[in-house]
């Protein structure tokens, strides 16, 4: 009995036995949607483990085989993870007769690399569920694989990693004004160090027509993310990116927003001459309450405030100089005030910029949060520096519209693999096709209505 055959009845007596269990309610609708799901993936994984013993035995033979390659071993077995479960494949290991080299025929023919044990989608798929989910939930996320540790998940996390550089941009734009906003996540090492994952990412403003919603959205065009310990790579990759997009000549205004950190300030050098520097609003205040210590009142937060953002600059000042002469003051206030004033005055034409008409704050903190920390840093983790980035990188791939799975799957194809037989006997080839033809009825559709189970059989087998 053919494969095609032996699964065309599985499938008869399956929905034969659903069908009288269900018009006898001893089966609810999940129940069978269950059944259908389950009987239909074993079937699968026969029917890819039918085909690939095929294909062997095409190959043994084959006249060309037989020309060129000896069997030297027999029954190797190889299992590959798969999406609907595990393809158990048993093949032929030849001898190059005029090379001597050893290799899987059926290998090369299916792009299986030495070694393989989860198939390209899967791994696709785990990189993609990774990216969001811890190593052990990401695993078993997974039924019916005979995968169960993690570290396969972090080899497969540590052998990708997408650059969002190289997604295609659209036509170049014209705007009136842009935002670049730029913060660092903390992430904890399994060397007991912190490093920055840095982050930058360009916005058009906020984006129109959000319906009843008051909460405004920004519409941000594109996301950086990395390690990025030379700042220089990652503003390369910005401007790269805004040359590409956007017609830089006809646009007035461009706004670089952060925390001040040398880094992010480093920006300007390769930003567009028309870039300005604005100190993030959230980052001003905080370091404005702490202007207020040892006086907790609100009149004098309220006056700083005043003083700030109206340019009253002397009086700013003044107000340090007093506070910082008095003797009763504890030295771990001194410190905190001396911090306070150099980062206020020091930035104080950044500071300033807050009131332009066309800026609109800062928002990265809240972005780091949602894009970075969810995932590297809001739990007690301990990675690796190439894991800690690779998924930074795969989220920020994902956000920017890039197809995860479809990146993995390409970076595999664009590899040629060469293979060992380049033909066919065409008559052997023949032989072994016959045995997917079917013909043969299936009772519960044989004899039912033009119901849609019977147009799908009818469509799969001429039925």
């Amino acid at each position: 009995m053919n494969i095609v055959t032996q699964v065309m009845q599985e499938i008869s007596k399956m929905m034969t036995d659903l069908y009288h269990q269900a018009i006898q309610g001893e089966v609810d609708f999940s129940t069978c949607i269950k059944t259908i799901r389950d009987t239909m993936r074993q079937l699968s994984v026969d029917l890819g483990e039918d085909l690939c013993t095929t294909i062997e035995e095409t190959l043994f033979e084959s006249p060309g085989r037989k020309a060129r390659y000896r069997v030297h071993r027999s029954h190797d077995e190889k299992t590959i993870s798969t999406l609907i479960g595990d393809i158990k494949l048993s093949r032929r290991y030849y001898k190059d007769k005029q090379t001597g080299e050893f290799c899987y025929l059926l290998d090369d023919y299916l792009s299986l690399t030495p070694h393989q044990r989860v198939d390209l989608d899967l791994e696709a798929a785990i990189y993609e569920k990774a990216s969001k989910h811890s190593y052990q939930e990401t695993i078993d996320s997974f039924e019916h694989i005979g995968i169960h540790s993690r570290q396969t998940v972090k080899n497969i996390v540590h052998k990708y990693c997408p650059d969002s550089v190289t997604l295609p941009v659209g036509e170049k734009r014209q705007v009136d004004c842009l935002y670049i906003e730029a913060d660092e996540d903390h992430v904890a090492y399994q060397d007991g160090k912190n490093r920055e994952m840095r982050l930058a990412y360009v916005h058009e403003g906020y984006k129109e027509n959000l319906g009843s919603s008051d909460r405004k959205a920004l519409n941000v065009r594109r996301i950086f993310t990395g390690l990025y310990e030379d700042s220089e790579e990652l503003w390369e990759d910005v401007y790269y990116y805004l040359d590409r997009q956007y017609d830089l000549a006809a646009c007035p205004a461009l706004y670089l927003s952060g925390d001040g950190a040398h880094w992010i300030k480093k920006g300007l050098d390769y930003l567009p001459t028309q870039t300005r520097f604005v100190l993030d609003p959230y980052h001003t205040m905080k370091y404005l309450r702490q202007a207020c210590v040892g006086i907790s009142t609100e009149h004098l937060y309220a006056t700083l405030h005043r003083w700030l953002h109206t340019g009253e600059k002397d009086y700013l000042q003044d107000y340090f100089k007093v506070r910082l002469s008095d003797p009763s003051l504890p030295e771990s206030s001194k410190q905190t005030l001396q911090k306070v004033r150099r980062y206020l005055i020091g930035n104080w034409d950044a500071i300033q910029r807050q009131r332009d008409p066309q800026y609109i704050g800062c928002s990265a903190e809240g972005h780091v949060s949602h894009w970075l920390s969810a995932r590297l840093s809001s739990r007690p983790l301990g990675w690796s520096t190439t894991g800690a980035e690779n998924i930074a990188k795969a989220r920020a791939y994902d956000l920017n519209g890039g197809d995860l799975k479809a990146w993995v799957r390409n970076q595999t194809k664009t590899e040629e693999r060469e293979r060992r037989v380049n033909k066919l006997d065409g008559r052997v080839g023949r032989k072994y096709a016959r045995q997917y033809e079917w013909s043969g009825k299936v009772a519960i559709l044989h004899y039912s209505n033009n119901t849609r189970s019977r147009q799908v059989f009818e469509t799969i087998a001429g039925y």
